[in-house]
């Protein structure tokens, strides 16, 4: 499944920074977080991110943490989709109930190659989001997305909008705020759920954006 053989426990180590990173955590992660992510002791995370640094997937940084490199996120969105198409089947095809999906789509990842996942997306219909909120990122054989997620800003970047992949109904939302294509905005804070508040240039306006929709806007990093 991955160009790169990583054992399964590799794969939740590379997983549990990305999830950080997702919710708000700023890179690099510290292990510690990590750590306790996966109830495992840190010495266990700062031998795990030794391997994966070998690997090329993650950069470390003695006493700061790990930053996925563009590999690593490579893998950790290849995982994250298999997971949230499992997750939409499960609840919307078999109504299992939300928890037990979750926990069901996270043993299955991580033994469905890319092939199935294809066929599950065009099963469903190919959503662009789980029953929980979050994106599903799009299959390999898309076009890459440009840019990067708004949700890797760090606090006071600036960046230009490259592209609005949610819901046509959140994207309608972001387009009636100001939000689209083109625009140059400012990350001016992150809370402790992981929203991001971000100004726009053009017209002034402040938005605080959930998580999964800051992971579906696409930015490009702008050098002030």
């Amino acid at each position: 499944m991955n160009a790169i053989n990583l054992s399964e426990n590799e794969e939740m180590h590379l997983l549990a920074a990305a999830r950080l990173i997702e919710n708000g955590h700023p890179q690099p992660v510290s292990l510690n977080r990590v750590a306790d992510q996966l109830s495992i002791q840190p010495i266990s995370a700062n031998q795990m991110a030794r391997r994966l640094e070998e690997h090329g997937l993650i950069t470390y940084q003695p006493y700061k943490g790990v930053s996925l490199t563009p590999a690593g996120w490579q893998i950790t969105r290849r995982i994250l989709r298999c997971r949230r198409l499992w997750e939409t089947f499960l609840v919307q095809h078999l109504h299992t109930a939300q928890a037990e999906a979750e926990a069901l789509a996270c043993r299955l990842e991580h033994f469905t190659s890319e092939q199935i996942a294809a066929q599950l997306d065009t099963y469903l219909g190919s959503p662009t989001a789980s029953p929980s909120g979050h994106p599903i990122p799009a299959g390999s054989t898309s076009p890459p997305d440009p840019g990067v997620p708004l949700a890797l800003l760090q606090a006071g970047e600036r960046a230009q909008v490259l592209q609005l992949s949610a819901p046509p109904a959140d994207s309608a939302f972001l387009q009636s705020a100001g939000l689209a294509a083109g625009q140059i905005l400012t990350l001016q804070a992150v809370d402790g759920r992981g929203r991001r508040l971000i100004t726009l240039e053009a017209s002034g306006q402040s938005l605080q954006l959930s998580t999964a929709l800051c992971q579906a806007v696409r930015v490009q990093s702008l050098i002030s």
